[in-house]
């Protein structure tokens, strides 16, 4: 099929990578008192870490995690670091035919300077995130994240103010330039999705906060149930950590971001300027510019997954509660040129990805720049790095090392762009293009290879 025509935009929106948690069930009225603790005749000792929440940037000493602890070990008569208070736990409903692992809450009453942080997950989970709330902030060491905590939500970038059709919105007040850190947040409440309907856990976590009214103040979407269960399914946003997926609750960016209750909000538009990333190494999330932004003009970010055909955005954006009015979704004809060039990108992958042995290299680097081309006009710069990677395996396995090269730079600039430094994905693309500069710019010859 040939490519729909339309005239390139000058700017790149982006996909949010902020996305928001529900709990499927209502949390039940269980009471929130813990049950009288027994112990063990020793501690636990220190156990082989499954997995690394601090990521690539920041090793581990050792390759053992603290002892993991619940409310049946000795040790938790004097709490373990990070941990200010005894965990509480209850029996999970993981899988009705194998043994149930236990869940826990542990409180850090400490976190950052006092803020707190309540978690709720497997002893195990606890053990492992223990060197990552030990540490100080992963990103101080990176220019874009320097004093971002300490500075969150910025006086003089933004205002919200009545925005047409859309109630209250963010709008800028200064000009703000491209990959410019807009806000930032620590989590106050990390919990495992597999409890997240597991109210006496939830609340003992909000109670046991150093200031459990900085939870309780923020927007709710209903009324009339519980608080708790209320303030989460409004406010939480999904994050993964390690090898499991959490909810996480960041009081200032959900008050940014809130849909409900007339706080201050950033709105959806399909085609964003804005974009936010989760940090696992230090649990931090931020939201940035992704293109420049000019006074008076409102911040936005996608509520959804970018790349989506108008017909699954709409279903998606109904979750929300709300239809969609913006340019691209409320113009007929703009709407359906869109669902081409989605439908064109796709098709340019699965050839490159599924019948790329047919192909010439010439005929490779005429697809990639379509891709690109396509890429910026639909705003799924997001998506980039791992189009570019695509590219460049399939330029190598061609035997154009020089191209090959190039788009994988490409597509290492893409992850960290959009993932940021510690992104799962980011060792893995650096480590494949240093071994690629050292073959072509060290005189590799012509012959190329099957693989990165």
């Amino acid at each position: 099929m040939g490519s729909p025509t339309r005239p390139r935009r000058n700017w790149v929106p982006c996909l949010s990578l902020l996305l928001p948690l529900v709990t499927s069930e209502p949390i039940n009225n269980a009471s929130t008192t813990p049950a009288t603790t027994s112990s063990s005749s020793s501690s636990s000792p220190a156990t082989e870490c499954r997995w690394n929440p601090p990521g690539p940037l920041r090793p581990r000493t050792s390759a053992t995690c603290p002892p993991a602890v619940d409310d049946t070990t000795a040790t938790t008569r004097r709490p373990s670091a990070p941990w200010t208070q005894a965990p509480y736990c209850v029996a999970g409903d993981d899988d009705e035919n194998a043994p149930s692992r236990r869940y826990c809450t542990f409180t850090s009453a400490t976190f950052r300077s006092g803020r707190g942080l309540g978690f709720v997950g497997t002893p195990d989970a606890a053990a492992a995130l223990a060197d990552a709330l030990l540490s100080e902030p992963w990103h101080s060491r990176f220019p874009s994240h320097v004093d971002v905590l300490a500075d969150t939500n910025r006086s003089g970038t933004y205002v919200i103010v009545p925005v047409p059709g859309k109630g209250l919105g963010v709008v800028a007040t200064r000009h703000i330039r491209a990959g410019e850190i807009l806000m930032a947040d620590d989590p106050l409440l990390v919990a495992d999705v597999a409890v997240a309907s597991r109210g006496e856990l939830m609340r003992l976590a909000v109670e046991r906060l150093p200031l459990p009214g900085r939870f309780f103040d923020l927007a709710r979407s209903y009324s009339g149930g519980d608080a708790v269960e209320d303030v989460l399914n409004t406010n939480t946003f999904a994050v993964g950590v390690g090898d499991g997926d959490y909810m996480g609750l960041y009081p200032e960016i959900a008050e940014a971001l809130t849909l409900f209750g007339g706080f201050q909000r950033i709105n959806h538009a399909c085609s964003p300027n804005s974009f936010s990333r989760f940090h696992p190494s230090d649990l931090t999330m931020d939201v940035g510019a992704m293109r420049d932004i000019m006074p008076g003009e409102e911040i936005t970010i996608s509520y959804i997954p970018l790349g989506l055909p108008s017909s699954h955005r709409a279903g998606q954006i109904r979750a929300w509660g709300f239809a969609c009015t913006c340019q691209l979704c409320s113009t007929p004809a703009e709407r359906h040129l869109s669902d081409q060039y989605r439908e064109r990108l796709g098709g340019l992958r699965g050839r490159l990805m599924h019948a790329h042995e047919e192909l010439t290299a010439a005929e490779v680097h005429a697809i990639a720049e379509e891709m690109m081309d396509v890429v910026e006009m639909e705003g799924v710069m997001p998506q980039l790095g791992a189009y570019c990677e695509t590219v460049a395996q399939v330029l190598l396995a061609k035997g154009d090392g020089r191209g090959a090269l190039r788009y994988l730079r490409m597509s290492l600039d893409a992850w960290l762009l959009y993932g940021g430094e510690d992104h799962a994905h980011v060792p893995n693309v650096r480590s494949n293009l240093r071994d690629l500069e050292a073959r072509v710019l060290g005189g590799w010859g012509s012959k190329g290879a099957k693989g990165i």
